[in-house]
């Protein structure tokens, strides 16, 4: 039995839909979500060599996504980090004030590549997925996948991905955004995972058919569906596929 341990926000409900649909397929795969909103992942601290929730708050959400657990060990045989804050909404806000050299020339403010390379590693380094891991490579050695949030929507109704999308910019924001990922990652001897070609409508963008029917992953047993006004969650057709990517990232890792 392959002991997988899945530390994530919302968008764990996601890969929590898709593992229902898909574990029939993996007997031999066990997995255990602990999951919280994002904000809360603050309350995460090392204590004895292990991952224990310093608020009740945390605990509360570990207990009820794992049934029970609150403490995050060194018993597993692989981890998936997903989300928290390595979510390409979050940089986009200070990112549309710059561009860089080879973007199309607008009223952004020019850097040059590299420092525009270092803009993006230094959000990301400073977040709280980076964090997490950070304190997750405390506690062990065994191997690890970051998983990005998804890209939102193509419906989102924000005019910065169109705007990006038309002058051809997704694309290199989205290489270097997974380029920094990837960095980091190696960094603390973890792997990365893209999200997969087959659920994104462009660079910045998830396709629609993945987002609908989405579930809250919080609110009741995955049972309650996301309002269409949700642009961020996917539903569990996308959660199988980055799940069945996860399994097969094992090249990615750094084995014990």
């Amino acid at each position: 039995m392959t002991k997988i341990c899945l530390i994530g926000d919302s968008h764990v409900g996601a890969l929590q839909s898709g593992w229902l649909a898909m574990k029939h397929a993996f007997p031999e795969i066990e997995l255990t979500t602990f999951g919280a909103p994002r904000t809360v992942f603050a309350g995460l601290d090392v204590l004895d060599g292990v991952l224990v929730p310093a608020t009740e708050k945390l605990s509360a959400y570990f207990r009820h996504t794992t049934g029970g657990q609150v403490t995050i060990e060194n018993s597993y045989d692989r981890y998936l980090v997903c989300g928290i804050s390595w979510a390409i909404r979050f940089l986009l806000p200070s990112l549309a004030k710059f561009r860089a050299e080879d973007h199309v020339k607008s009223k952004r403010v020019p850097l040059s590549s590299d420092c525009y390379a270092h803009v993006v590693l230094g959000l990301m380094r400073n977040s709280l997925s980076m964090q997490v891991l950070t304190k997750l490579r405390q506690i062990t050695d065994r191997p690890v996948t970051m998983i990005p949030a998804p890209m939102p929507s193509e419906r989102i109704p924000a005019p910065i991905y169109a705007s990006l999308c038309a002058s051809g910019d997704a694309g290199k924001i989205a290489a270097q955004f997974n380029a920094a990922a990837a960095l980091l990652a190696g960094e603390c001897n973890a792997g990365f995972l893209e999200q997969p070609m087959e659920t994104l409508s462009n660079p910045l963008q998830s396709l629609y058919l993945y987002k609908r029917g989405s579930v809250r992953t919080f609110g009741g047993n995955l049972d309650i569906e996301q309002g269409e006004d949700d642009y961020q969650h996917m539903n569990a057709a996308y959660g199988e596929i980055v799940l069945r990517a996860a399994f097969a990232a094992r090249n990615a890792e750094v084995d014990p």
